[in-house]
């Protein structure tokens, strides 16, 4: 069953970019991973619902740097301040995607936030 949303106001949006510092660093092929920079997404409604969505850039796997998607992720945010969505979420977010770079750890961003705005305007958990 697809997920709508029904004229939805973002009254606002942040992103915020968090450096985590790994408890147990890893290693895989081409470095040891002790840290990693991942940025949140926080789409705030009129009605004062918030729907929240995380980045994990890494550019030899996603193609993005943490730089590039703060960037990107503030554009998105800037385009969806002051929008009402409406309609089934797959076509809302075709229409965002469509202003937005092939960018997967950013187009994650923002589609974990709408998805988990849809899920808190119909009052159920967001894997139902």
């Amino acid at each position: 069953m697809p997920l709508f949303l029904d004229n939805i106001k973002i009254a606002g949006a942040q992103v915020r970019m968090v450096r985590f510092k790994l408890r147990q660093p890893y290693a895989i092929a081409y470095e040891e991973i002790e840290q990693v920079e991942n940025l949140f997404l926080r789409l705030t409604t009129a009605d004062g619902l918030s729907g929240y969505g995380c980045a994990a850039p890494d550019p030899l796997v996603t193609g993005e740097t943490p730089e590039d998607t703060l960037r990107i992720l503030q554009s998105a945010a800037n385009g969806l301040s002051g929008r009402i969505l409406n309609g089934p979420l797959d076509k809302i977010l075709d229409q965002i995607f469509a202003d937005l770079p092939a960018k997967p750890a950013a187009r994650a961003a923002v589609d974990m936030a709408l998805h988990d705005l849809a899920a808190k305007r119909a009052n159920k958990p967001l894997y139902k």
